[in-house]
């Protein structure tokens, strides 16, 4: 309890950008097979990792469409 005092009194922020650190946890989330909604279960099973992956993508995504732009970018042949 004292770290989690500690943290918050120095206000430290984290080291990862928001949407890198939202985008992994969406990713975690959808490989997941034992989450909110199991996959298993036909039709719905899919469905709370879907609305999850837009509510994150709609939050960040002008970042995701740089990255996107970047990786591009850094992909294409140099003349």
């Amino acid at each position: 309890m004292q770290t989690l005092e500690f943290a918050a009194g120095t206000q430290m922020a984290d080291p990862l950008p928001a949407h890198i650190t939202e985008g992994t946890f969406a990713a975690q989330y959808l490989v997941k097979e034992d989450d909110s909604i199991p996959d298993q279960i036909p039709g719905a099973g899919l469905i709370d990792d879907a609305i999850l992956i837009k509510r994150v993508f709609s939050r960040n995504e002008t970042e995701f469409m740089w990255l996107e732009i970047l990786l591009a970018f850094a992909s294409s042949p140099q003349n």
